[in-house]
């Protein structure tokens, strides 16, 4: 969901606090509690994001403030999180998305070289947890070769 259709009021969707009044004014800012209520992240991950870059909240004294381009920005960071991509690749291209690209077209946003070189990382990925799944799969139901045993532990003479 993007920042400009998610309502602020809660992560369901229902108005703030349930009291079936007015939604929150969508272009308030946020504070890190309610924001990572929304988003469903932790304190520490919307303060780690920020040292690295990602976000940029407005700061009054020590209280950070959120506003809608920081909750497009954490969505960008989401999605290229879901897509695979490495915190420092979500930072070399985050500025470089269009405001009027949606999130669910940031995929297509991208050059066709990064899409393709994603699309190998992560196959090659792929390739390794299947072999992963089936060594362990097959440890299960015994049909490989018992694992050997470990070597014994080395004994260190310590009177020399």
């Amino acid at each position: 969901m993007s920042a400009s259709s998610r309502n602020y009021g809660d992560v369901s969707g229902n108005d703030a606090g349930g009291t079936g009044g007015e939604p929150e004014d969508r272009r308030q800012p946020l504070s890190i509690r309610k924001l990572a209520k929304i988003y469903n992240l932790s304190l520490r991950t919307l303060r780690f994001y920020e040292d690295r870059g990602l976000l940029r909240p407005a700061r009054r004294g020590s209280t950070r403030f959120y506003t809608a381009q920081d909750c497009r920005r954490l969505e960008i960071v989401i999605k290229g999180k879901s897509l695979g991509f490495t915190l420092t690749e979500i930072c070399d291209f985050i500025d470089s998305v269009k405001d009027t690209v949606s999130i669910q077209d940031l995929a297509r946003a991208l050059p066709p070289e990064i899409i393709a070189a994603q699309i190998a990382h992560l196959e090659a990925h792929r390739g390794e947890i299947d072999k992963a799944l089936a060594d362990l799969r097959e440890s299960l139901t015994g049909d490989e070769a018992p694992i050997a045993s470990p070597a014994p532990p080395l004994i260190i003479d310590e009177t020399k």
